[in-house]
């Protein structure tokens, strides 16, 4: 409301029907951010056989270590290998002994691991949604607060994402999601589609003209 322009990193498909709120907006390509705490694990980087799901509740997991171990013990039996990132302040001892397929991190260099896997499960926090979708991966979102629960109806309700809600993750339903995705399910071809979008909007450096537009106009305004 107080704001004279809005920059938009939402693809086309995500956006308000009707177009929101009535304000002048810029499309950005959305940009992980530069500096990350993780890198890329060696394995993952190296040639494998079989695919790999990518596993996380953000870099503040709201405690549901219960959450990650159920996915853990649903996702491990399929012919996948498993990357866990528990968070920055996550303890991966806290899953206890896990199969050797399954390989738990703290933290990852995530913008450069979203290439390398095949599919994400996650909570829906807006800058892991909208990395998976530049990656063009399918995604399983377990909504625990904030604007996952949002996130997870956006994504869901364009044939992007499944969603599985705490209350909802009954046995064999996370098993069962993965293993649908893994393959050239619906979601992945969604998902493809909003990565081209995504593809195409302007890098930030190509709306810095509109910003020091924007910035002369208020400048002429206050003269």
């Amino acid at each position: 409301m107080l704001a004279g322009a809005l920059l938009d990193p939402a693809p086309p498909s995500l956006r308000e029907p009707g177009g929101g709120p009535r304000i002048t907006r810029l499309p950005i390509r959305p940009t992980p951010f530069s500096e990350s705490m993780g890198e890329v694990p060696g394995w993952l980087s190296a040639t494998r056989a079989r695919p790999c799901v990518y596993v996380t509740l953000g870099t503040v997991s709201f405690g549901a270590v219960d959450v990650l171990r159920r996915a853990i013990d649903e996702i491990a039996p399929l012919d996948a290998d498993l990357l866990v990132a528990v968070g920055p302040e996550g303890d991966p001892t806290a899953l206890g002994e896990v199969p050797a397929n399954v390989h738990v991190e703290r933290f990852v260099a995530q913008a450069a691991v979203l290439p390398l896997v095949d599919v994400v499960v996650q909570h829906g926090g807006t800058g892991t949604v909208l990395g998976a979708l530049a990656a063009g991966l399918p995604q399983l979102i377990l909504p625990q607060g904030a604007d996952h629960f949002f996130n997870a109806g956006v994504l869901s309700g364009i044939g992007a994402a499944r969603v599985l809600p705490n209350d909802e993750q009954l046995p064999g339903a996370i098993a069962r999601s993965v293993s649908a995705m893994l393959t050239d399910s619906p979601e992945r071809t969604v998902a493809r589609r909003v990565a081209d979008e995504i593809a195409a909007l302007p890098a930030p450096v190509d709306v810095l003209p509109d910003l020091q537009a924007l910035a002369d106009q208020v400048t002429a305004g206050r003269a």
